[in-house]
């Protein structure tokens, strides 16, 4: 699969799922709304991808998000039901060296987007792409060397500290463009300085939704997660992003859909609605 955007090709990347709270996930909507298209375990926990995509073009490889790593105990795995590939192995299954990888970014560093950033070598712990340069919001490096007691347990720093030992850690501060029609752009609801990837395609754009809107179930402009540091926010900057990619067909790409991996959407009066599924 695949998809061709200009110059750069996208594909998506499955590093595994996990399970987490259903009521959490979707904030003040009632489990009767929500349940219909995210049934829940026997535990209230619903399942969720972690799905990256990878962007080649230019001379450049670019994965965006790296799922949550296989670095968790027994017991942190059950907590969160999480069933993890590491990313090197993924890509390699794709054909892609780990050293091919020029940039990772990562949307924001809670456990479950950027696990796989580090992995296990002998006695320490590593980056998993040694010549990538690891892309982060400084506000949000800053938030997660000292969160809240709010947010504190999705902040892991075996994550990302080891980044900043090698010298692979590149911290960026707001709208930044990695190559000619590819950018970051920030939303701070979900938590400050998360950054998502937008391609500028001749047609149409493709953005990288990240935890802005995590599924296709959270296109409502209410829909949003317990986990958010700021709901209002978020809402007001899921309606820019929804609105503009539904007046100009952009494609969206939902992070944590655990059966659809993109989309093209349309609007009907207030209400936004899946027009197409996308392959990548």
């Amino acid at each position: 699969m695949g998809l061709k955007i200009g110059d750069f090709d996208v594909r998506s990347a499955m590093f595994g799922t996990l399970t987490l709270d259903g009521g959490a996930m979707f904030g003040v909507v009632p489990k009767v709304l929500w349940e219909k298209t995210n049934p829940a375990d026997e535990r209230n926990r619903i399942t969720l991808a972690t799905r990256g995509i990878v962007v080649r073009g230019r001379g450049l490889t670019i994965l965006v998000d790296v799922g949550s790593g296989d670095k968790g105990s027994a017991k942190f795995n059950d907590i969160y039901g999480i069933d993890a590939k590491r990313p090197d192995t993924v890509l390699q299954a794709m054909g892609i060296e780990p050293d091919e990888v020029t940039h990772v970014v990562i949307s924001h560093l809670h456990f479950d987007h950027c696990g796989g950033s580090t992995m296990v070598q002998g006695d320490t712990v590593v980056p998993t792409f040694p010549k990538a340069r690891y892309l982060i919001q400084k506000r949000q490096y800053a938030h997660a060397m000292h969160p809240t007691p709010r947010d504190r347990a999705s902040f892991m720093p075996a994550n990302y500290e080891p980044l900043e030992a090698t010298g692979q850690l590149e911290l960026v501060d707001g709208v930044v463009e990695i190559t000619k029609d590819v950018s970051l752009i920030v939303s701070d609801g979900h938590t400050v300085g998360q950054q998502m990837l937008r391609i500028h395609g001749p047609e149409r754009d493709l953005i990288y939704l990240a935890d802005l809107v995590p599924t296709v179930s959270h296109l409502p402009i209410p829909y949003v997660m317990a986990y958010d540091m700021y709901p209002v926010t978020t809402m007001e900057e899921k309606q820019i992003i929804l609105d503009d990619a539904a007046e100009n067909g952009h494609i969206l790409v939902f992070e944590h859909d655990p059966f659809h991996a993109a989309a093209i959407i349309t609007k009907e009066g207030r209400n936004y609605k899946v027009k197409e599924f996308v392959d990548l």
